[in-house]
């Protein structure tokens, strides 16, 4: 039909040629003899020649054919030139023009002949070219503004137009323009046969080239304007408003605003006042140009550009209500548009009078008027629907439904000629405040019915409807199936071209496996829609025509919030970047609402990566955009933002009370002042906002210990909720009833306990219940169980029992077999009695393993009846019910908890063998729950839970071997000894580690302050001291405990700290050479009062063996350990015997062999290190991990210490240095005052030898950094921290003090909630410069440090890459010993990141450790190994000799006196040498630790 209407449309504009040659020989003829007396200026004499040729071609001529015209052309205008204008006109309509010489036309008129009969043939493509030829020719002839080549011209339009060549079509009109505006008259007859083609090509253009789609429609409006005057009801009454219309919405897509209102009133202005009563054009355009004065929320308009829009609005109903008539679809579109104008218009938004807007648009009278024009009743039913959301927004759903079904009864339509109305009516049923989700989803599946094609967009639209409803109807099966139908059909293009459609269905599919945990499939498809959206951001939706701005956000938008939920925030970053720029470009002024959220947004962000710097930056640029500080949306969200900030990110979180409070006063003033104005949707936004952050304020008074503070701010919320809500709404009374709960809990369980007002509290919160059961989220199991707390078990019984009822009604017919209903009998049984509660958890037993949906109960009845079994002393019964509970859940996450319990139970009975077919997969689990308690615990908590688990299983292997000597492999227990030593330290240095080698420097700063924050609490006052501020011991405690949750919580996302406790012996075996021999001691209970000491011993090939060596009290009985072999037979012999006398051992000490220099001890009057290499290991899992020396490059040496100073110098030395934010002094005296409270001594010593090392040094071309006199200040030590050091010498007088001896010293203040760990770091140390201060006045320097350098202070540095410590001081390697290895300087040094340590057992000689130190380095710097050099060090102290007079025998002294003193000649002096160090005294109390190089 088309092609045949375009060719109809040919030949009315194509001539054909007449066949009577002779006829048009003589009009030839006498046109020439015309056009030559008409060139002579004889134009009355041409006018009988020309009106005889005229008279001839209009006889023998086709009416479309060029040549009849000429003779009448020349004719009208010789009539022109003799001033006979009427004359001219009748016989040429074009008289003015120039008249055209056919004999120079001749050949495009034969072109356009040969065109003619080719299309007459079919010929399109022959034909098209003859006449393009055609108009070439006549364009040269006779110009290109003439009405001949533009006749040309529209005969080629609807040639181009049907064979679809767009772009010569968009060229041919653009021609057609200047002939049509250089020829008005020729224009007005023109202009309606082409304005149908003009719109086709408009439509056709490829939206890229949107240029000339603007071009081509502006080209429309010219050549519509004849018409623009047209009455209502007459032919094309409208089309000049309908291309303005799409003139002003083309220019509104380009972000052109202001060139779109331009365009809408220069043609309103055009046609305005040319009818009183206006017209549809009229109508159109005011209402096109309204909606753009209007604006929304991508066209932000002033106000008082928005004040047009109404003006305009009531233009346009004056001509509606004129023309139209009150009852009518244009009027009720006008009446639409202004109540959705109200509804968005801040100023005067009136949520009444949108509501009777638009009742009055939809009013029944309109919908009776129109139930017999089919026409205009299609139109309703469209804008009816288009409508929905604006009655959605009002809360006016059931409205909408009335009217509609209304419309429904009077259209007389069938079903699926209905269908837009019934989709309207559908997706009414499914908006939240209906919830008919069965009635939505069975209109779409009879309106799936409607559709002859299943493939059809309309189809593919209804389907998608249809699985959304049953999503929201948690029908998530049937959503999947329906989705799964589409999905391969709407990735073909042709059927879905949307790249966004087809993500967002992928989105929906993704969700919905989300709902039935299928993890897999939801990403999979998560994953594919990503891409798509990002393909359709970056293509313009495969450049999709409707794919518009707001789509691109919106897509955008989506990524983001996978992104967020996946906790991806950098990508979402990336992506609201993105956004910005997209904004930014897309207007010259970006609207600043839009810009400053989504600076927020970014700093948000950067508040969940812990990236202060970047967050504070968005926030700051997100606050310089704010222009109303009176607008609680955008600025009061910023200030809730800032206020997440602090608390997060900031180390003073208390600072984020005070943006919260802002934040929340700013919201709150703002709803209250503009609720009349703010949409339904709005309002509850603001609402929601609001009281979710008077909520947060809540939390963070009650976390900083401000109790009262806390609860004010739940009162606060209240009162708002009244102000806006009342105090029926739901909200006010679970806020109230949450308040009267956490008052109870404080008076249940505070120190200030007061049982009358929790009975009152209780009281009151029962009222709100029985009032309000909907409304609040406590029922009656919360009222017993306040019961239960203050001991009313009548009553905690009574309410238990009530809630059973409500569970019986609510549950019933199978309330019996519901796990809340059986545990919930359970409490009751618990509260009647022993008996009665094993009574009922046997019966759950009993119930549970017959109903699979009971599993959980099942698992748990077992436990508890263990757990009573074992209160009872009925240790045999315990045991069963622990063991059925393993063969219940396995896989329980708690699994390891009942291991345990059943570890606990047998070694209790003495039924040791039992364990033997459990321990294996026991102690797997026991170990995954640890280390799964270990992940987000702080460092308190993980010693809290090691010290529950450290016996049982991790020293029970050993004994069970031991024993036994089956069931459990040597490997099992090597395993259990690798991850139980230094289990505390290991967990605890990666976690730091992963902080800091993140580099996040806020997060650091946290970590001093909390380190800080504890020091304080360790003197154990009711208030600490920061800066000028005071805070309470509890707040401070609160605070503490924030920073090292979240130092954990920040680790944990950094990566599995937990891993570093992943190790076996295949491991290390790997790592070991053929003569390496790998040992693990362990010490183990094996009786009331004795512990016995093993060996696991590990060799290159083979599996691990365990060795048996002897009871500690055979150790503890050897006096003399390092001078005879006794140790040696003990513990070495049988281990080499065992495993042959390989050269290289790595061991690891457990127990006292910590303390003891075992690798000293005489082997066969040899020092056994004299025969073995002997590497001392916190544990042999260092094998495992990769150890490479590195070159010295920097050294510090500290030596030769004053301990003695005057205030001035110190406070000068002080000064160097800058303070840490929270340090300024912040340790306690806590050594041991029997021995040093009379202050130290100086080492003269100390100073010859860093001065020797120094030397050492130079000779290699270090230059190491000496801290001697009062140079060696704790603030100096301190001030090491993060920098790379390689060697750490410290030459000065160390102490420890172990836990009796500092119970038993009135002057040692140490905390008693310290954690074991830091008391034991607490009471060992380094004395620095000016130590003595503290020492002797029991008191240091205020603002200064006290030179007391404890271990504790030492852990909290950052010496990573430190390569070797050396600690020449006394008792430096000892400490508390631990199932987790030693506490004390060693562990400090261990923590701050040291990789080697050499430290000392006992008080060493000043002038021995000088010698040994010295030649300990020569050797090191040689480029010896440690090990290597401190074995030859420690022997080159043993071999020193000194010489000594010796003392004659007085009587022959005497003797020879006499005759000396006869003869006056001097006596003779004796010299003897000595080895004055021999003594293992002076050599074996140094310990090199982890030295593997």
């Amino acid at each position: 039909m088309r092609r045949i209407f375009f060719i109809l449309s040919l030949f009315i504009c194509i001539y054909s040629h007449s066949q009577n040659k002779q006829a048009l020989l003589k009009s030839d003829s006498l046109f020439a003899k015309g056009v030559e007396l008409y060139n002579q200026k004889n134009y009355k004499a041409a006018i009988p020649l020309f009106t005889e040729s005229d008279k001839i071609d209009k006889a023998e001529l086709d009416s479309t054919s060029n040549r009849r015209e000429y003779s009448a052309m020349w004719l009208g205008s010789c009539y022109y030139k003799l001033g006979e204008i009427q004359t001219a006109q009748k016989h040429y309509q074009y008289y003015t023009i120039i008249p055209v010489d056919r004999r120079l036309t001749v050949l495009s008129d034969s072109l356009s002949a040969i065109g003619e009969k080719f299309l007459s043939e079919g010929n399109f493509e022959a034909g098209i070219s003859a006449i393009k030829e055609c108009g070439k020719s006549e364009k040269e002839c006779i110009g290109e503004n003439h009405p001949f080549y533009g006749n040309t011209l529209t005969n080629l339009l609807p040639l181009f137009c049907i064979t679809e060549n767009i772009k010569e079509a968009t060229t041919c009109i653009k021609e057609i323009v200047p002939i049509y505006l250089n020829n008005p008259e020729w224009g007005k007859k023109t202009a309606n046969n082409i304005i149908p083609f003009v719109l086709a090509v408009r439509n056709k253009i490829n939206f890229n080239d949107i240029k000339d789609i603007i071009e081509i429609n502006d080209a429309a409006a010219l050549f519509a304007e004849p018409s623009m005057n047209a009455p209502f009801g007459s032919a094309n009454d409208s089309i000049y408003g309908l291309i303005i219309q799409a003139g002003i919405n083309l220019l509104t897509n380009t972000n052109d605003i202001n060139g779109a209102i331009e365009f809408g009133e220069e043609a309103l202005k055009k046609i305005s006042g040319l009818n009183r009563k206006g017209n549809a054009n009229e109508y159109i355009i005011a209402t096109s140009l309204a909606t753009l004065y209007a604006g929304n929320i991508l066209i932000p308009q002033p106000y008082e550009v928005r004040k047009k829009g109404l003006a305009l609005y009531q233009r346009a109903l004056d001509i509606a209500l004129e023309n139209y008539g009150e009852y009518s679809v244009e009027t009720a579109t006008i009446y639409l548009k202004i109540g959705n104008y109200y509804m968005r218009m801040e100023e005067e938004r009136s949520f009444d009078k949108a509501k009777h807007w638009l009742h009055k648009a939809f009013n029944s009278r309109l919908i009776d008027s129109l139930s017999t024009n089919e026409y205009q009743t299609k139109q309703l039913i469209e804008i009816f629907t288009s409508s929905y959301p604006l009655f959605s927004i009002l809360s006016d759903e059931e409205y909408f439904l009335q009217t509609a079904k209304k419309i429904t009864q009077v259209n007389g339509f069938s079903f699926c000629e209905n269908h837009l109305l019934m989709e309207s009516i559908a997706e009414a049923y499914k908006e939240y405040n209906i919830g008919k989700y069965d009635k939505a989803i069975s209109i779409y599946q009879q309106l799936i019915s409607c559709c002859p094609e299943k493939q059809s967009k309309q189809c593919l639209s209804y389907i998608k409807s249809k699985a959304f409803t049953e999503y929201l109807n948690q029908e998530y099966d049937k959503a999947i199936a329906d989705y799964l139908s589409i999905k391969d059909i709407m990735a073909d293009k042709t059927v879905e071209p949307s790249i966004s459609a087809y993500a967002q269905m992928l989105d929906l599919l993704s969700n919905c496996y989300q709902r039935i945990n299928d993890s897999i499939q939801s990403r999979k498809y998560e994953d594919l829609s990503l891409n798509l959206r990002e393909e359709a951001i970056q293509t313009n939706d495969g450049g999709n025509p409707y794919y518009f701005f707001q789509d691109k956000l919106s897509d955008i938008d989506n990524i983001i919030n996978i992104y967020d939920t996946r906790r991806d925030f950098r990508k979402s970053i990336d992506f609201l970047k993105i956004k910005m720029d997209s904004i930014m470009n897309h207007t010259e002024i970006p609207d600043k609402n839009m810009v400053s959220d989504n600076y927020r947004r970014i700093g948000d962000r950067y508040v969940y990566l812990y990236d202060s710097e970047n967050a504070h930056r968005y926030l700051n640029k997100a606050m310089t955009m704010i222009t109303d500080t009176l607008d609680g949306y955008t600025y009061g969200g910023l200030l809730h933002s800032f206020s997440q900030l602090y608390k997060k990110v900031s180390i003073e979180p208390e600072l984020s009370l005070q943006h919260s409070l802002h934040s929340v006063q700013v919201m709150s003033d703002f709803l209250i002042r503009s609720k009349d104005k703010l949409m339904a949707n709005q309002i509850q936004v603001e609402f929601d906002m609001i009281c979710n952050t008077w909520d947060k304020c809540y939390e963070l008074f009650d976390y900083l210990g401000n109790s009262s503070d806390a609860l004010a701010c739940l009162d606060k919320k209240m009162d708002f909720i009244v102000s806006i809500k009342g105090k029926k709404h739901p909200m006010y009374i679970q806020t109230k009833s949450y308040k009267i709960n956490k008052m109870f809990l404080h008076y249940a369980f505070s120190e200030e306990r007061d049982i009358q007002k929790c009975r009152a509290l209780n009281d009151s919160l029962l009222a709100i219940l029985e009032h309000h059961k909907n409304d609040i989220y406590y029922d009656y199991s919360d009222i017993a169980m306040h019961y239960s707390i203050i001991k009313d078990t009548t009553n905690a019984i009574l309410y238990h029992k009530k809630y059973l009822e409500e569970l019986k009604r609510e549950l019933s017919p199978n309330h019996s077999n519901n796990e809340r209903y059986i545990e919930t009998l359970t409490d009751i049984a618990e509260l009647e009695g022993e008996e009665n509660y094993i009574k009922q958890l046997k019966n759950n037993v009993t119930k549970s393993s017959q109903i699979g949906e009971l599993r959980n109960l099942h698992f748990w009845s077992l436990c508890r009846l263990a757990e009573l079994y074992r209160d009872k002393g009925e240790l045999a019964t315990e045991q069963q019910y622990w063991e059925k509970a393993i063969s219940a859940d396995i896989h329980n996450e708690y699994i390891g908890n009942v291991f345990k319990s059943l570890f606990d139970n047998y070694m209790k009975q003495n039924k040791e063998d039992k364990l033997l077919p459990y321990f294996r997969q026991g102690t797997n689990a026991i170990t995954n729950r640890l280390k799964e308690n270990f992940r987000n615990a702080t460092e308190a908590d993980r010693e809290r839970i090691w010290e529950d688990y450290k016996q049982i299983p991790y020293t029970l292997g050993e004994y069970l071997l031991y024993r036994y000597h089956q069931g459990i492999s040597p490997g099992e227990v090597y395993n259990n000894l690798l991850f139980r030593k230094n289990i505390l330290l290991n967990s605890s240095i990666s976690a730091i580690n992963l902080i800091k080698h993140e580099g996040d420097s806020l997060l650091i700063k946290k970590y001093e302050r909390m380190l800080s924050i504890e020091q304080e609490l360790d003197k154990g006052d009711s208030y600490i001291q920061e800066g000028n501020r005071k805070i309470s011991r509890e707040q401070a405690k609160k605070i503490a405990d924030r920073f090292n949750t979240e130092i954990m919580q920040r680790a944990a996302i950094l990566g599995d700290f937990t891993q570093s406790l992943e190790c076996s012996w295949q491991d290390i075996q790997k790592e070991l050479k053929p003569q390496d021999l790998a040992v693990e001691f362990t010490c183990f209970p094996i009786g009331k009062d004795s512990i016995m000491y093993a060996a696991i011993t590990l060799k290159s090939k083979g599996m691990p063996q365990f060795i048996p060596l002897c009871e500690q009290k055979s150790i503890e009985e050897i006096s003399d350990i390092y001078s005879t072999s006794t140790l040696y037979n003990l513990l070495w012999k049988p281990i080499l015997a065992n495993s042959g006398n390989l050269p290289n051992i790595y061991f690891t000490p457990d127990g006292i062999l910590h303390n003891i220099g075992i690798e000293y001890t005489m082997a066969d009057s040899i020092p056994l290190q004299e025969k073995y290499n002997l590497y001392r290991l916190s544990s042999t899992r260092l094998l495992a991990q990769n150890k490479n020396r590195n070159d010295t490059k920097k050294a510090i040496l500290y030596g030769g210490l004053h301990y003695d100073a005057d205030s001035v110098s110190l406070i000068k030395e002080h000064s160097k240095y800058a303070t840490r934010s929270y340090s300024a002094n912040l340790d306690t005296i806590v050594i041991d005052s029997l021995t040093l409270r009379g202050g130290v001594s100086y080492l003269p010593a100390t100073l010859t030898e860093i001065k020797n090392i120094h030397a050492s040094m130079q000779e290699i071309n270090i230059q190491p950094e000496i801290y001697s006199e009062l140079q060696g200040t704790e603030e100096s030590f301190k001030s090491l921290s993060g920098k790379q050091i390689d060697i750490l010498h410290i030459a000065t007088h160390g102490f420890y003090v172990n836990q009796k001896r500092a119970s038993e010293s009135p002057h040692t203040l140490i905390n008693k909630e310290m954690s074991k760990e830091n008391s034991s770091l607490k009471r060992s140390g380094l004395l620095m410069s000016g130590a003595n201060i503290a020492l002797k006045k029991g008191a240091n320097l205020k603002g200064v440090e006290d030179g007391i350098l404890t271990a504790q202070e030492i852990s909290t540095l950052d010496l990573r890459g430190l390569e070797l410590a050396v600690l020449s001081a006394c008792q430096t390697g000892i400490g508390d010993i631990a199932g987790d290895g030693v506490f004390g300087l060693q562990r400090g040094f261990k923590k701050a990141g040291a990789n080697t340590l050499l430290m000392s057992l006992w008080k060493v000689d000043d002038n021995a450790t000088r010698l040994l130190m010295t030649e300990f380095y020569k050797k090191l710097l040689a480029g010896e190994s440690k090990l290597e050099s401190l074995r030859k060090a420690q022997k080159y102290v043993r071999d020193y000799e000194e010489e000594i007079e010796i003392a004659p025998d007085k009587r022959w002294e005497s003797q020879i006196r006499q005759k000396m003193n006869k003869s006056k000649e001097p006596v003779p002096q004796k010299i003897k040498k000595i080895k004055r160090y021999a003594s293992p005294y002076y050599w074996a109390a140094f310990i090199l630790l982890d030295a593997i190089d």
